[in-house]
C-alpha cells in the first residue's frame, strides 16, 4: 500500500485553521472598541497639523465619518494630509513596545490600526486628489486592506500552538 501526502491533506488544512477563537472574538471586541478613539486621533494629527501652521481647527466627527476643519492657511498641505495617519500610526505602536506581556489579540488589533493608518497617512498624502474625489473607492480599498491584514494577523497571532512571538 502506498502512503499518499496530497499536497493540500486534512492534517495541513486543520493545522493552517489551528485558530485560537477566543483570540479572535476578543481582537473584534477589542477592534470595535477603539474604532471610533483611533478616528479621533487621525483626526487629532490634522488638527495639530492646522494649529501649527496658524490655522484653527475643528474636528466633526460622528459614527459615520470624521473629518477636520482648518480655518485659515494651511502653510504646509503635505504634512497636513500626512500628519492624520502617521499621528494614528505612531500612537497605535507605542503599546507594542511592551510585545512580550501584551495579549496577542491587542497585538492583532494595535498592528491592524497601525499599519492601516500608515497606509493611510501614504495615500491621502500622495494622492490626495484620488483619495478626495474617488467617492469611496479609497474607503473601500481600505476597508479589504484592513481586512487582510486583521485575517494574516489573526493566522499568525491567534493560532493554539506557537503564538507567542
Amino acid at each position: 500500500m502506498t502512503d499518499h501526502n496530497p499536497i493540500f491533506s486534512k492534517a495541513l488544512l486543520l493545522s493552517i485553521l489551528d485558530i485560537n477563537y477566543g483570540t479572535v472574538i476578543k481582537a473584534v471586541i477589542f477592534l470595535g472598541l477603539i474604532y471610533l478613539p483611533v478616528g479621533y486621533i487621525h483626526e487629532t494629527g490634522h488638527a495639530m497639523a492646522c494649529n501649527f501652521g496658524g490655522g484653527m481647527s475643528t474636528i466633526d466627527f460622528s459614527f459615520s465619518q470624521e473629518s477636520t476643519i482648518c480655518a485659515g492657511p494651511i502653510n504646509n498641505h503635505f504634512v497636513y494630509l500626512l500628519s492624520g495617519g502617521l499621528l494614528a500610526a505612531f500612537v497605535l505602536s507605542l503599546p507594542l513596545i511592551f510585545w512580550k506581556v501584551l495579549p496577542n489579540f491587542i497585538k492583532i488589533v494595535l498592528l491592524t490600526f497601525a499599519i492601516g493608518q500608515g497606509i493611510n497617512a501614504i495615500v491621502e498624502s500622495f494622492f490626495y486628489s484620488s483619495y478626495i474625489n474617488a467617492n469611496g473607492f479609497w474607503s473601500q480599498g481600505f476597508a479589504l486592506v484592513g481586512m487582510a491584514i486583521f485575517l494574516s494577523l489573526v493566522f499568525i497571532l491567534g493560532r493554539n500552538r506557537g503564538t507567542e512571538i
